[in-house]
């Protein structure tokens, strides 16, 4: 029996000794696995450089073309597009007053108060709440003056946007009066919150679409659809009816426009952002924060605009024109303006493939800026 009991002791004891160095290999081993994790870890954590993106530079080309206007010395700050590519309006420097002026024929008309947006409607032009014509001059006025943009629905009639509440009217013109008659204002039934910051800022026809600039969203108007509020009472409230485009849910919009492809609508955003959306596939297709300041001229582009190969808007510094791109790919390009010359905006010749830009010369004359984009 004693004979077992030293055996089993100098088993225990030569097996322990074994289970401890084993013990002891596995610990080691552990240790060094979590030190090649460790490593492993920090190695792929590492920020991974791109490398820098090679410029592209456009090449611009230009010249300055004489107009048939003839300025009497006058100085302007800038120009009110119309939706007539030959009509605008000329913002006087030395006061509100806004010189209406067509390319071909010259001036016919001073508007003797601020002017917000000039529509043409048939023959007859909106400037804010009042109408003119270049045959007769003032014809009519409305009591509302917060009207902010227009756009035509058919020849008798015209949508036209109100700057607060998303309020919206059509007004109809009667041949029989020679007047519009005005119909009830009512609201549009919009995405956005109903509140009295939140008006349409600008609207554009797309194919038989009016799209409208609400906020931080695009919609779809539809002036002769009406929605009714969800509680069935006798009396409610209707609303245009509207469909969302696109939102964003934390920048507001302070311009946009149809790029000359007609398929991507270019948004210029709050804090600098240039947002390029696909109304085709309805998504959205980039979305750049610009290093400078905002442009000048909000959407000025290129009438060869291509999101891929020319993905541009244009600007002026210190006498010279540049481009800026916005969606981060590195296009480069200026162009030297003679001396004096100050852009006052963009002739809308879109069916044209070079660009022209209206400006002033040193003398205070109105000239043609002719670009070509390569």
């Amino acid at each position: 029996m004693k004979q077992i009991k030293r055996d089993l002791n100098q088993f225990l004891k030569r097996h322990t000794e074994q289970f401890k160095e084993g013990l002891e290999q596995l610990t080691k081993i552990d240790l060094k696995l979590k030190e090649i994790g460790e490593f492993r870890i920090k190695t792929h954590s590492r920020p991974v450089e791109e490398p820098p993106k090679q410029e592209k530079f456009v090449l611009i080309e230009g010249r300055v073309m004489r107009t048939r206007i003839q300025n009497d010395g006058t100085k302007y700050t800038k120009i009110l597009p119309s939706n007539d590519q030959f009509i605008f309006g000329f913002i006087r420097s030395l006061s509100n007053e806004v010189d209406l002026i067509h390319l071909q024929h010259g001036k016919f008309l001073t508007v003797k108060l601020p002017v917000n947006f000039i529509y043409i409607h048939q023959n007859r032009i909106f400037c804010n709440n009042r109408i003119y014509t270049r045959e007769e001059g003032f014809i009519q006025s409305f009591p509302h003056d917060d009207y902010s943009c227009a756009i035509e629905m058919d020849e008798h009639k015209i949508l036209m946007a109100h700057s607060t509440w998303t309020k919206m009217q059509v007004l109809e013109w009667d041949h029989t009066s020679h007047k519009y008659l005005v119909h009830k204002a009512l609201p549009v039934k919009c995405i956005a919150q109903m509140n009295k910051d939140i008006y349409v800022k600008k609207m554009i026809q797309v194919d038989s679409d009016y799209i409208g600039l609400f906020g931080k969203e695009l919609a779809k108007i539809n002036p002769l659809r009406m929605k009714k509020s969800k509680k069935q009472s006798a009396q409610f409230s209707p609303r245009m009816y509207s469909e969302k485009v696109f939102k964003h849910y934390y920048i507001g919009f302070e311009d946009f426009t149809l790029a000359p492809d007609s398929i991507h609508y270019i948004i210029l955003a709050e804090k600098r952002h240039i947002i390029l959306f696909d109304r085709v596939t309805m998504t959205k297709k980039s979305q750049y924060q610009l290093e400078a300041l905002l442009p000048t001229y909000n959407l000025l582009l290129p009438n060869n605009f291509d999101v891929e190969t020319l993905p541009v808007i244009l600007d002026t510094e210190d006498n010279f024109l540049k481009i800026i791109d916005i969606r981060g790919h590195n296009y480069k390009g200026s162009l030297q303006l003679p001396f004096g010359l100050e852009i006052l905006g963009k002739y809308q010749n879109k069916s044209d493939f070079m660009t022209k830009l209206l400006a002033k010369d040193m003398h205070g004359q109105i000239v043609m800026l002719e670009l070509n984009f390569s």
